[in-house]
């Protein structure tokens, strides 16, 4: 297997078992307390419970890599360090995800295949789309040390 692949693997895989956790729970709890659930708002909360469970980790494991990385810093600069490395990485992948596309597909899916398989469907297309400018801006940010 390619070595960036396994480093990608690595980096992602846990993160997106958090997110489809986040996700389903978000989802469920929903449709669970709600008298009148709404396929829509379903969708955005499906999107936020897995940005909850997948950026909940990574940020955890940034701050301390670049802690571990600059230990002689100071706090500030360390957060500063991660913070500005996360936005590159996710920004604009993250925007056009959360607002756009993964709702959409969510919906779209959950819509088509029901709530269970719907959910799954729908995370599937959205991470496509993720992770092309993902994995592209994490490369550069690895390259210039961010």
């Amino acid at each position: 297997m390619d070595t960036r692949l396994k480093e990608w693997l690595k980096r992602y895989s846990i993160p997106e078992l958090l997110g489809i956790l986040g996700a389903y729970v978000g989802v469920y709890g929903y449709y669970f307390i709600s008298s009148n659930p709404s396929d829509l708002t379903a969708s955005v909360i499906g999107t936020w419970g897995e940005n909850v469970g997948y950026y909940l980790l990574l940020i955890i494991s940034d701050f301390r890599k670049t802690k571990l990385q600059n230990s002689d810093s100071k706090l500030l600069h360390n957060s500063y360090k991660t913070i500005r490395g996360l936005f590159l990485e996710f920004g604009i992948a993250e925007l056009l995800d959360s607002f756009l596309i993964r709702p959409a597909a969510l919906y779209f899916c959950m819509e088509y295949f029901g709530i269970g398989y719907g959910l799954l469907v729908g995370k599937v297309i959205a991470d496509i789309a993720f992770y092309f400018p993902t994995i592209f801006f994490y490369e550069i940010r690895k390259k210039y040390n961010y």
